[in-house]
């Protein structure tokens, strides 16, 4: 039920702007003979689309005054930041030389295969 009410506003707000051509269909003949502004120049061939026009210029209008479009409408803040640096973060290559005691000595980062043979699995039996 709820989705039904959903379906019909969102498909309603689709449509709205489309009534004043829905309304100048069902109306034409009325239109035509009464609203009409230019039924004394039949040269124009205008069989109410003078009235059309103004009602779609009036719908455009009502929509342009939404206010949630407004400017003033929307919260303008000012956003302010704060960067402070906590730490430092010094990383150094561990593997420079490095002098301790008169003599060079050379620090190297090295990986070793712990494990070299890999036995094979014992046989039952």
């Amino acid at each position: 039920m709820k989705s039904t009410v959903i379906l019909f506003v969102a498909l309603l707000m689709l449509v709205k702007p489309l009534w004043p051509i829905g309304e100048y269909i069902m109306n034409y003949d009325y239109i035509v003979k009464n609203l009409c502004i230019n039924k004394e120049r039949p040269r124009l061939k205008c069989n109410g689309k003078c009235y059309l026009v103004k009602q779609l210029a009036k719908e455009s209008e009502e929509t342009n005054n939404n206010p949630f479009k407004r400017e003033h409408s929307k919260n303008k803040t000012q956003e302010i930041v704060f960067f402070q640096m906590l730490f430092r973060f010094d990383f150094k290559n561990e593997a420079e030389n490095t002098v301790k005691n008169n003599y060079k000595t050379t620090q190297e980062v090295r990986s070793k295969l712990l494990i070299t043979d890999i036995s094979p699995p014992p046989k039952f039996g």
